[in-house]
């Protein structure tokens, strides 16, 4: 239609590039042999319809050319096109992509970003036959979809030496239908947030057994948002964080001469990491005042310990931990200074690391170096834990409910499962489910959505049998809290492909990927994987690093960070903690890119209030032209509506020409070439009776080429056929 109408090649190629590359991203079959399809047949409708815009000014012009021609050019084009279109097909792409990658990228960043927050803003909202966002939106919830579609576009880029998970964020409640991070939810003081601020190279305690430290680097090319992503149990890392983690009620009254002799006897919970730096100064206080003897048997303990060397110190610390919410005293019992501390608020669980987060938002190609604490726990190992080992409050009450949507089939195939694989512990228990998932069932990423109120693990095992990572890890989850065993969804990327060169790996967005994680009392969170597609995580025998001890540690804790003046938005510095996208790329622009748009806009009005009429300075340019300013606007505007004028064409025929195809206009045509030409070629000047004129003839002739161009097209393709008859 717009080639045969309106003669505009653009329009008819550029509209149906795009759709084809819409379809090509979001097709579930490969559509590749289309675009070069497309790419010949486009080369092709170029060349013949420049020839045929050629053909026309000949006989326009009356220049004899051989009809031969045509077929001649065609056929070179033909030519030209098939190998263009090999060349695209065969040639090897890596020289290319390598030039041009970094320039495409900055060209696309805007779009990727853009995806980016609508995944994170809409990440509940189910588009046709996939959710938007999903676990790869690395949001603070998610709904399980249907087809998936990720991007082959590079994402991180980790210099390590080792294959490990780059994890994002992890989810602790099962909704039925998708997961939910609630950590912040277990924090109940309301003057500060629930974030941990973490300094630079500020190393973080680690109680695990059989882990070994393992450092890399991340360069984050597809930020998202405030994300950062880390292996296992970060511990340090080289830029400042916030920590997501969730938060314990702690009511606990320790006896100090038992705490260091390793018989605390309240509970298989540690010293808290926040009052270990207060026990170490009350025992040297405690040490100072068994050497002087019983001084004053009335004095309160407190004031006692205020009396010794250590009492501004002790007093300092108080003070801190009560600007943290923790609230501590201290009584004794005995005739020997035995000293009880009672403490009473809310320590966050270190064990509990649901998200990394930066103070802001990441560029493109952020760095930033990781320790991490991998474990190197073996088989043998992990099956010495038992069912009856999980005590821990904080573990029960975030990683085994289950939502009243898993019905008994479900549970009934999990005991299935572990019985007819005799497994007695949580470890074989976990490896017979995760092999069960892995034979059983079809990996595909193209499924539809779940059916409105089925649940979706139920849904997976039993009537569709096919799906994707989330799926597998999701199934796995459930099926291992019903059987009592603490389990959760982590989410990020997975390995990559390692690339020798930079020694390196290229971790790409189709590489986002969910997996569940398993705790183990005294060797943490152990990775597993159900899903068919990814190799399976064994575990090994290797060095190891044992914890510390839980009190003599000199291990400094994160800092609780102070509110926003909206506590339910997180902390100052941070997206948004809701996941509601706010923070994201669209949401907080650095401050160059709003510096550079607003030069550019400014720039764009002042050309236009020069150049168009309508602006004070537009008129007073325009008075102040000479003839040569209006010929040259009568020679752009007729270009534009494709009205000459022809090479050869003087002045005056041009004039003559155009007043022909624009009816009504030949008094302006004529006066505006007539003092042109008088301008140019003769030594009178105009005066300013005959500037005044020019420019009211301009306006007029103006406003009738503007009037002619919505008609034009259809006009001119009445007028080319008559023509060529």
């Amino acid at each position: 239609y717009f080639v045969f109408r309106s003669r505009q090649l653009w329009w008819a190629l550029v509209p149906n590039g795009a759709a084809l590359l819409i379809n090509l991203s979001y097709s579930l079959v490969n559509l590749n042999g289309y675009i070069i399809l497309f790419m010949f047949s486009a080369l092709l409708l170029m060349i013949r319809f420049n020839l045929l815009m050629q053909e026309e000014r000949w006989q326009r012009e009356k220049v004899n050319y051989s009809p031969a021609l045509a077929w001649g050019f065609l056929w070179a084009g033909s030519a030209v096109s098939v190998l263009l279109a090999l060349a695209m097909w065969f040639v090897p792409t890596t020289a290319v992509n390598g030039t041009l990658n970094s320039m495409w990228e900055k060209v696309n960043q805007p779009w990727v970003d853009f995806q980016s927050s609508m995944g994170r803003l809409w990440s509940q909202v189910h588009g046709g036959n996939q959710a938007i966002g999903g676990y790869a939106s690395f949001n603070k919830s998610f709904t399980m979809g249907g087809s998936l579609n990720l991007s082959d576009s590079v994402a991180l880029i980790v210099k390590s030496k080792e294959r490990h998970y780059w994890r994002a964020i992890t989810f602790d409640q099962y909704t039925g239908t998708g997961w939910r991070d609630t950590s912040a939810e277990t924090f109940h003081v309301s003057r500060l947030s629930p974030l941990l601020a973490l300094d630079a190279h500020q190393k973080l305690d680690s109680q695990d057994e059989a882990r070994k430290e393992v450092t890399y680097t991340v360069q984050v090319v597809s930020p998202k948002a405030d994300i950062l992503w880390a292996s296992s149990r970060p511990v340090s890392m080289t830029t400042p964080s916030r920590l997501e983690v969730s938060w314990r009620t702690l009511n606990e009254v320790y006896n100090l001469d038992n705490v260091y002799s390793g018989t605390a006897g309240t509970s298989r919970n540690p010293v808290p990491l926040e009052l270990r730096g207060l026990f170490g100064s009350v025992r040297e206080a405690q040490r100072e005042l068994r050497e002087l003897g019983n001084v004053n048997p009335l004095d309160e303990t407190a004031i006692q310990l205020y009396s010794t060397s250590k009492g501004d110190e002790i007093k300092q610390k108080i003070d801190e931990l009560g600007k943290r919410g923790i609230s501590v005293s201290f009584g004794t019992s005995g005739p020997n200074y035995d000293i009880n501390i009672a403490a009473y608020g809310e320590v966050p669980v270190y064990d509990d690391i649901s998200a990394l987060r930066a103070l802001g938002s990441l560029s493109r190609n952020d760095q930033y170096t990781v320790v991490s604490m991998v474990t190197q726990a073996t088989d043998t190992e992990l099956r010495k834990i038992s069912p009856g080992d999980y005590d821990e409050q904080w573990v029960r009450a975030r990683y085994l409910p289950l939502p009243a949507t898993v019905r008994q089939p479900v549970r009934d195939l999990a005991r299935r499962i572990v019985t007819e694989a005799g497994a007695t512990n949580p470890y074989d228990m976990a490896k017979a489910i995760e092999t069960y998932l892995r034979t059983n069932y079809k990996y595909s990423t193209i499924i539809p959505q779940p059916p409105p109120g089925v649940d979706s693990v139920e849904w997976f095992l039993f009537q569709q049998k096919e799906g994707y990572c989330e799926y597998y890890a999701s199934s796995m989850i459930v099926m291992l809290r019903s059987l009592g065993i603490p389990a959760r969804m982590a989410t990020g990327y997975a390995p990559g492909s390692y690339d020798a060169a930079s020694q390196s790996f290229i971790v790409k967005e189709s590489a986002a990927h969910a997996w569940p994680e398993v705790y183990f009392p005294s060797y943490g969170w152990i990775e597993f994987e159900p899903t068919p597609s990814q190799a399976v995580v064994t575990h090994q025998p290797g060095p190891v690093v044992n914890g510390t001890d839980p009190v003599e540690s000199g291990t400094p804790s994160a800092v609780p960070t102070a509110p926003q003046k909206d506590p339910d938005k997180g902390t100052a510095g941070s997206t948004d903690t809701q996941g509601n996208g706010a923070g994201g790329p669209l949401g907080r622009w650095p401050w160059t890119s709003v510096v550079a748009v607003a030069l550019l806009a400014a720039m764009l009005l002042a050309a236009l209030a020069l150049w168009l009429p309508i602006t004070p300075w537009g008129r007073k340019r325009q008075r102040g032209a000479n003839a040569g300013f209006y010929y040259s606007r009568m020679l752009f505007w007729s270009r534009l509506l494709r009205l000459g004028p022809a090479v050869h064409q003087t002045p005056y025929e041009f004039s003559e020409a155009l007043a022909r195809e624009v009816p009504g206009t030949s008094f302006f045509t004529r006066s505006i070439a007539r003092a042109y030409v008088r301008e140019r070629y003769s030594r009178a000047g105009l005066n300013p009776t005959e500037r005044a004129s020019l420019l009211r003839a301009w306006n007029a002739l103006r406003s009738r080429l503007w009037r002619t161009m919505p008609a034009r097209g259809l006009r001119r393709a009445r007028v080319v056929p008559r023509r060529r008859r």
